[in-house]
C-alpha cells in the first residue's frame, strides 16, 4: 500500500475512533441533564476540548492491533478512544497545575469557565479558581471513563483486564512524571538532560507509546466477551 492509502487507511480509523468518543459524549450529556444544565454545560466544555488534536495515541493503537493481525475494530477503536480520553484528562490536569488557560490557541476548560466567571462580573481571583475548580472535576470525570472505555469495548475478561493494568501503568507512571515535573519548578539548579527526559518519559511517553503499542500486541486476537 501506498503512502496514499496509509494515509487513506489511517483517516478511517480515527473516523471510526471519533465515532466512539461521539456516543460517548452524547450518552453523558443525556445523563448529565438528569443533575442539570450547568453540568451539561461541563460534559459539553470537555468533549470541545478533545477536539483538535492529532489523535496521535488512538492511531498507534489502530495501527499496531491491525499490523499485529487484529480484526476486531469496533473493539480496538473503543480502546483507542480510551487512551484518547487519557490524553484529555491528563492535559486537562497538566493545565490546572501550570496555571495555563489556553490550549491549542483557544482557552481550556479552566479559561472557560474563569472567563465565564469574569464575564459575569466576578473578581480575577475568584474567576481563576472558578475556571481551575470546573476543570479538576472535568480532568477526573475524563480519567475515570478512561477506564470505563476498556470496559465497554466488549472484549474478553482476561485481555479486559490486561488492558485496564497497561492504562493503571501508563497513568501511575505519568503521575510520577508530573511531580518530577512540579519539583523542576521549585528546584534552584537546572536539571541535567537525563533528568528532563526520564520526566519526560514518566509523563508523556509511557502512556503516549509504551501504553498503545503494548496494548494493542495483547488485544490483537481479543474476542468479545459473549
Amino acid at each position: 500500500m501506498d503512502g496514499s492509502g496509509l494515509l487513506a487507511l489511517s483517516e478511517e480509523r480515527q473516523k471510526q475512533v471519533d465515532a466512539v468518543l461521539t456516543r460517548f459524549f452524547s450518552l453523558a450529556k443525556n445523563r448529565a441533564s438528569a443533575f442539570g444544565q450547568q453540568y451539561v454545560c461541563l460534559w459539553e466544555t470537555l468533549e470541545k476540548n478533545t477536539i483538535g488534536g492529532k489523535r496521535f495515541r488512538p492511531r498507534m493503537v489502530m495501527a499496531a492491533y491491525q499490523a499485529l493481525g487484529g480484526t476486531d475494530l469496533d473493539a480496538a477503536a473503543n480502546v483507542g478512544a480510551a487512551f484518547e480520553l487519557l490524553h484529555t484528562a491528563l492535559i486537562v490536569h497538566d493545565d490546572v497545575i501550570d496555571h495555563d488557560f489556553v490550549r491549542r490557541g483557544v482557552p481550556n476548560i479552566s479559561g472557560t469557565y474563569r472567563d465565564l466567571a469574569l464575564a459575569n462580573g466576578r473578581s480575577e481571583r475568584i474567576a481563576e479558581h472558578s475556571g481551575i475548580s470546573a476543570a479538576v472535576i472535568a480532568g477526573d470525570l475524563a480519567l475515570f471513563n478512561s477506564y470505563r472505555l476498556i470496559d465497554r469495548s466488549g472484549v474478553s475478561g482476561e485481555i479486559r483486564s490486561r488492558l485496564v493494568e497497561v492504562m493503571d501503568e501508563a497513568l501511575f507512571a505519568s503521575a510520577a512524571g508530573e511531580l518530577i515535573d512540579v519539583d523542576f519548578s521549585i528546584v534552584a539548579e537546572v536539571p541535567g538532560v537525563d533528568d528532563i527526559l526520564t520526566m519526560e518519559r514518566l509523563k508523556t511517553a509511557v502512556y503516549s507509546f509504551e501504553g498503545p503499542l503494548p496494548g494493542s500486541a495483547r488485544t490483537s486476537s481479543f474476542t468479545r466477551s459473549p
